[in-house]
Formats: C-alpha cells, sequence, structure tokens
C-alpha cells in the first residue's frame, strides 16, 4: 500500500507524539491509521484509496 507525502507525515506527528501504530483500515476506499496510547484508540484519516489498487486488493 502506498501513502502520499500528507499521509506519511499525519502518520510520523502521530509516532512523534508516543503513539504506537496499531493498523491501517480500509473501507470503502477510505483509509484511517489505527494508533494506541496508553491504552486509549484514535483514528486518523488518511486519504482515499486509489481505484486502481482497490481492485487490486479484492483479487
Amino acid at each position: 500500500m502506498q501513502f502520499s507525502e500528507k499521509d506519511k507525515k499525519k502518520i510520523e506527528a502521530k509516532l512523534n507524539e508516543g503513539y504506537n501504530l496499531v493498523e491501517i483500515v480500509v473501507k470503502n476506499r477510505n483509509r484511517f491509521a489505527i494508533f494506541e496510547k496508553n491504552e486509549n484508540y484514535i483514528a486518523v484519516k488518511l486519504s482515499k484509496l486509489p481505484k486502481q489498487e482497490e481492485k487490486s486488493d479484492q483479487e
């Protein structure tokens, strides 16, 4: 899965705040990064998944 520079900066910012990346969730082309810190979870919305990647993920 490829990420834009904006997505990378969002993820990096949360990691620098002390959060741990748990997983990347994709639902209906929407992508979210799930982070955890001291048993508190947050989701950060990332850019939409490009259409060509969505088709290859389903195969």
